[in-house]
This record gives structure tokens, C-alpha cells and sequence, in this order.
């Protein structure tokens, strides 16, 4: 990117551009103010996209930014929910982000299409990584790339996945960690630890109850936090990837 894209772009939107594709079609699902979308466009990556929103003023706010930039004739807007209204030749990276897990995983759900080796996912979820991440391995996705950011003191993961329709059990650290590990950046060393404060947290929370169901919880946990201390402290991470 150039120097005015990356004053537009913050940490965690600059590593979902890093996901997408050259020369290929996109579609920026929840746009909001599409400087992404724009980004995408102004550094010839892609030649057409789709902005969409299922709400319209923040389409609007869009549909001004794109006018601004003077980039209509590049970048179409769409009011619609998830990808009911995207036709399956009308994009081949599909970005979904800025959302929780829950929200992303429903709107892959609910477009078919999207099981095409030939189209690429671009994520990246505010909250529950892993349950995201679960999802993907469980319905036949295979995640292909991993870039932690992070932005205003918080970690986030952007991840790049295909349908490949190989079903993969996951371990709990590698719902947690994803693709990470793989990166040496401090960034990469920022999430994992993150990862293992909220694990953590929760296990701290579950051992002060008398429910047994709640303690055996609690020490299943504790054992995957562990194993990601050990991992952020360059501990082997082979044997955690499916």
C-alpha cells in the first residue's frame, strides 16, 4: 500500500488487504464505510468489487466514500443481508470482517456457493476466534493463511480460507491459536498471549465454583492455556495443527 492508503487503512483492516487476491473480483460484506474496499481498488488488486451493507445508512456512508474517491465506475453497493443478494460470479475473495464470529459463520452458512475451491474466504473476527475457526475445520475449509494485528491494545487475527471439503477435528489450541504460531512478529507474540489471558480467565473462573462439571472444565482448560504459554514461548506447535 502507499503511504495514504496505510493512514486510511488501521492495523487490523491492513491485514485483511493482505489476504486478497490480485486481479481478482471481491465483495466487502458489512462495507461500512468502504475505505477497505476503496483501498483494494485504488492499488489495482482488484478491478471490480462489491460493497454491501444490511443496513442503509452505513451503505450510504459508503456509496459517499466511493464517490469521493471518485471510484464508481469500479465499486458497486448492495443493500443486503450477508451475501443473499451476491450472485456466485459477481466475486471470487469474499471478506467478511469487523464481525463476531457467530454473525460471519451464518452468513458462509447461508451462501452454498461459497463450498468452490476457486473462491477464496478472507475473515476476521472482533470476538471467538475459535468458534469460527471450529466451524471452518468441521465443514470442510481449510485455513490457508494467519496475519495477527493489533489495534488500540487489542489482538485480532485476519485468515484466508478454501472449501477443500476435508473435515478436520481441531485441538483446543489450534481453535485458539489458528496459524499464528507460524508467524515470528511481536504481533503474532501479542495474540497468542492474549489468547492465553482469556483462557486463563475463564479457567480462573470456572475453579471457584462446587459444580464438578465445572472444575473438570476448568482443569481442561488450564491444561490448553499451558500449552499456549508454552507455545508463545517458542514451544513446538506441530503436533497442535490438524
Amino acid at each position: 500500500m502507499n503511504n495514504a492508503d496505510t493512514i486510511r487503512l488501521d492495523p487490523r483492516l491492513r491485514s485483511v488487504f493482505s489476504l486478497v487476491r490480485r486481479g481478482f473480483a471481491a465483495v466487502d460484506v458489512g462495507s461500512d464505510h468502504a475505505k477497505l474496499i476503496c483501498s483494494l481498488v485504488e492499488n489495482g488488486l482488484c478491478s471490480r468489487a462489491i460493497a454491501t451493507d444490511i443496513n442503509p445508512m452505513p451503505l450510504k456512508n459508503a456509496e459517499a466514500e466511493i464517490i469521493r474517491r471518485g471510484l464508481s465506475d469500479k465499486i458497486k453497493t448492495r443493500l443486503c443481508d450477508g451475501l443473499q443478494k451476491i450472485a456466485p460470479e459477481e466475486a471470487d475473495d469474499i471478506i467478511i470482517a469487523g464481525m463476531g464470529s457467530e454473525t460471519i459463520l451464518n452468513i458462509i452458512d447461508g451462501a452454498k456457493w461459497l463450498r468452490n475451491p476457486e473462491k477464496l474466504l478472507i475473515l476476521q473476527p472482533m470476538s471467538k476466534p475459535e468458534i469460527l475457526r471450529e466451524y471452518l475445520c468441521s465443514n470442510g475449509f481449510t485455513i490457508l493463511r494467519e496475519i495477527p494485528s493489533v489495534d488500540a491494545g487489542r489482538s485480532y487475527s485476519a485468515f484466508s480460507a478454501v472449501y477443500s471439503g476435508i473435515r478436520k477435528a481441531a485441538s483446543p489450541e489450534f481453535l485458539r491459536l489458528g496459524l499464528v504460531p507460524l508467524d515470528p512478529s511481536p504481533e503474532a507474540i501479542a495474540y497468542i498471549t492474549f489468547q492465553y489471558r482469556i483462557l486463563k480467565s475463564i479457567a480462573d473462573g470456572l475453579s471457584s465454583s462446587k459444580d464438578p462439571e465445572k472444575l473438570a472444565s476448568a482443569e481442561k482448560l488450564y491444561t490448553v492455556a499451558e500449552n499456549i504459554l508454552s507455545i508463545s514461548k517458542g514451544g513446538c506447535y506441530d503436533g497442535f495443527r490438524p
